[in-house]
């Protein structure tokens, strides 16, 4: 595949970031990184370049695993949602749509992150 090269802002830093993805997706993620950053930094008094990298990194490495374990829970509901209709449907009985009450847990607000970590060198 064809890399794709594209200069970055983040952090105040200028980076020259490759990847196949279309160049607006980069600067997308770029601009993603760069606002958890200013979110870390609006909430703490002072950090080291080192010690924001390493927040926004387990930030987002936090939202990721929170997003991976929703997703798992959705293709869990839906298999056994789509289980129910075949069985349903195997039954001979009609089936009728009714209005699922929502029981999906609401996710965690996005001002919620994980900035007080303990460094032990």
């Amino acid at each position: 595949m064809v890399k794709n090269k594209t200069i970055v802002n983040i952090g105040h830093h200028e980076y020259t970031l490759m990847g196949e993805e279309s160049t607006e997706y980069i600067h997308r993620v770029a601009i993603y990184v760069d606002h958890t950053m200013k979110e870390i930094m609006a909430s703490m008094v002072s950090v080291s370049d080192t010690m924001l990298a390493m927040l926004t990194a387990i930030n987002i490495a936090d939202e990721h695993l929170k997003l991976l374990d929703e997703t798992e829970r959705l293709r869990k509901e839906t298999k056994k949602l789509l289980d129910e209709v075949e069985a349903l449907k195997r039954s001979g009985k009609p089936l009728s749509v009714v209005p699922m009450a929502k029981t999906a847990p609401k996710p965690a607000p996005a001002d919620k992150k994980t900035t007080g970590v303990t460094r032990r060198d």
